[in-house]
């Protein structure tokens, strides 16, 4: 499972840097820090490609019965999305974009419709 939580921490990582501000250190969350100096827009535009590369890989994952699920049984997507929704709402975060009209935060809500619902 180490791999798969290094994939995770990856993506989460290009996630937070791509859509928010780091404004104070996530306890919770080890690899979320302030980085120093500020990221420039350069750098977050960098993770934000990165995070859709890293997005459509996990999609397309092979596994059985269908491409893109973990090993429980849900798609990695999800895993993400899921663990990812307290950053919205943190205040040692700040959006810098709109996220509801990024392509991948649309990707994100279909996964959830598709998954709410099936016994895990």
């Amino acid at each position: 499972h180490a791999p798969a939580k290094v994939v995770f921490d990856v993506t989460k990582f290009l996630f937070v840097y791509s859509f928010f501000t780091v404004k104070s250190q996530l306890p919770e969350q080890p690899v979320v820090a302030v980085p120093e100096p500020e990221l420039s827009k350069e750098i977050t535009d960098l993770c934000r490609a990165k995070f859709n590369t890293c997005l459509k890989i996990l999609s397309n994952v092979p596994s059985s019965p269908r491409p893109g699920l973990a090993e429980d049984g849900r798609f990695w997507v999800y895993h993400l999305l899921s663990s990812s929704l307290s950053l919205v709402t943190s205040d040692a975060l700040t959006l810098i974009v709109d996220i509801t009209q990024e392509e991948e935060w649309r990707l994100f809500w279909a996964v959830i419709d598709e998954e709410e619902g099936k016994p895990l």
